[in-house]
């Protein structure tokens, strides 16, 4: 009659049997399944048929009840269980059903924030080493929460950043009583003095002066030496001046105006553009073969005038090509309907034609020895002839 009782009482009621029966014994346990009896359970479903493989089976002396178990399952304490009975009889609430899912771990080399301490954190795959941003600044790592993070932090006084790590800065040496260096100054010469840990140079103080140091009665002493004539100071020491020059139109060419820089050590001594003397005639500077600075007066010639510094083609032109005692020529003036030819003046004397700008202009030229003239130029011959 028990076991009939048990089977036909609906599922809810059933369950609560079994927790009753497990908690309690004997007489106790007769009193309840005769009151569930009175209660007029007198029919239920069947028991069910399906039941998982992780089924418990709890028994009696005189009964056997079937409850279902699932699993597995990850308990809130992360450890895998096989059914959630068994989880619930450790007394540890279900966080998800299925085995716990392993996380890795994250760890950290020096133990966590000390930046007095190279560290290098790690977690499964990923690994962050702690490293200096400058002399002042260091990066550190540390897992927190099982996360890696990190933290930047500036070096406390005293300290410096070094191989990924506040350290003690290193005490400077105490400085080395007395001098060492030259004895006796030398303005051609760059010297270094140093006396009880200090550093000295020769340097220039203006540009024709040099400061220098040296060494007296073991102690650091200096001078300002003007520099020999013909030399200024550079560098900390009086070197001889030296001339360089510049020309734009890179030496003589006078249908282009440039300009000529000429300079000796540090002063510049010559600095021209090129010129017009006149209409005809410019003044072409240029760098000689000493890198000085130069000038040479030239002419145009025939057929250019000098405008702007430089020669361009003028209004005028000849037949000679210019001044040529030995060629009659005529020039001619643009606009100007009247020609000046070249003619004799004497027997030996030639009057000349030439263009000089836009204007005519002539000279008179006498004639070479063995030269006559004779068709408005100097020919061979004598007057007998």
């Amino acid at each position: 009659m028990v076991v009939f009782g048990l089977l036909c009482c609906p599922q809810p009621i059933f369950k609560k049997s079994i927790s009753v029966f497990r908690g309690m014994r004997g007489v106790l346990f007769l009193a309840v399944l005769i009151g569930l009896l009175i209660a007029g359970c007198t029919g239920g479903p069947e028991a069910p048929e399906n039941i998982t493989e992780n089924a418990t089976t709890n028994e009696t002396e005189d009964n056997e009840s079937v409850v279902d178990c699932l699993g597995p399952v990850c308990g809130a304490d992360g450890k895998t269980y096989e059914t959630d009975c068994d989880a619930m009889e450790a007394g540890v609430a279900i966080a998800y059903r299925g085995a716990c899912k392993i996380e890795a771990n994250c760890t950290d080399t020096d133990g966590g924030i000390e930046p007095g301490t190279a560290g290098t954190v790690t977690k499964g795959n990923d690994s962050y080493s702690d490293y200096c941003v400058d002399s002042q600044q260091l990066v550190e790592y540390a897992c927190l929460d099982n996360d890696m993070e990190m933290a930047t932090f500036i070096c406390s006084e005293g300290k410096e950043c070094r191989d990924g790590r506040c350290v003690d800065l290193e005490p400077e040496p105490d400085p080395e009583p007395g001098c060492t260096g030259p004895v006796e100054p030398d303005v051609y010469t760059r010297d270094t003095v140093t006396a009880d840990g200090i550093l000295y140079q020769d340097t220039c103080v203006e540009l024709g002066v040099v400061k220098e140091y040296y060494c007296k009665d073991n102690k650091a002493e200096s001078i300002n030496s003007p520099c020999p004539p013909g030399s200024g100071c550079k560098d900390g020491k009086c070197e001889k001046y030296l001339y360089t020059c510049t020309d734009d139109d890179n030496g003589i060419d006078i249908f282009v105006r440039s300009e000529t820089i000429g300079i000796k050590g540090h002063n510049t001594i010559f600095e021209k553009w090129d010129e017009c003397i006149d209409e005809g005639k410019v003044k072409e500077y240029y760098c000689d073969e000493n890198n000085t600075g130069a000038f040479e007066e030239i002419e145009c010639g025939t057929g250019y005038k000098c405008s702007a510094g430089r020669c361009v083609e003028s209004d005028c032109s000849e037949t000679d090509g210019g001044i040529d005692i030995f060629k009659g020529g005529v020039v001619t003036v643009e606009g100007d309907e009247e020609e000046y030819a070249d003619n004799c003046i004497s027997d030996y004397d030639v009057r000349e034609y030439y263009c000089y700008g836009d204007d005519v202009d002539y000279r008179d030229k006498r004639c070479p020895d063995g030269y006559v003239c004779r068709t408005n130029r100097c020919l061979e011959g004598s007057i007998s002839e």
